[in-house]
């Protein structure tokens, strides 16, 4: 069976990608809540949500790296996306050791 979503578009895509970033330091701030809603809208941050709920990271990732092609295709695909993962970092003015080790993992399956 397979983990892939049907029926996603875009901003589905980018609300799990930086819900799962969010999630890297062990703490989801309100700044990053806002964030993450500003870029998506709250119903894909919601349904992101609710996708990545009793699923391992293995899980997440391996989705990420798989759909991630279809909505952010290519290197300019490739740096938009980052754009936005460390715009969510930065938003707290805390861009933390898990960030950046995520952003580096990140960084070697894209």
């Amino acid at each position: 069976m397979s983990l892939i979503p049907d029926n996603w578009i875009r901003e589905d895509f980018l609300a799990l990608a930086l819900h799962y970033a969010a999630r890297a330091d062990l703490n989801i701030s309100v700044d990053e809540k806002d964030f993450m809603q500003n870029r998506c809208g709250k119903a894909h941050c919601e349904k992101a949500k609710a996708f990545s709920e009793g699923k391992s990271d293995y899980e997440i990732i391996k989705v990420l790296t798989e759909m991630k092609e279809t909505f952010f295709p290519g290197e300019k695909g490739t740096s938009t996306l980052k754009g936005h993962l460390v715009g969510l970092f930065k938003v707290d003015d805390d861009y933390s050791h898990l960030e950046h080790n995520l952003m580096l993992g990140l960084d070697r399956l894209w």
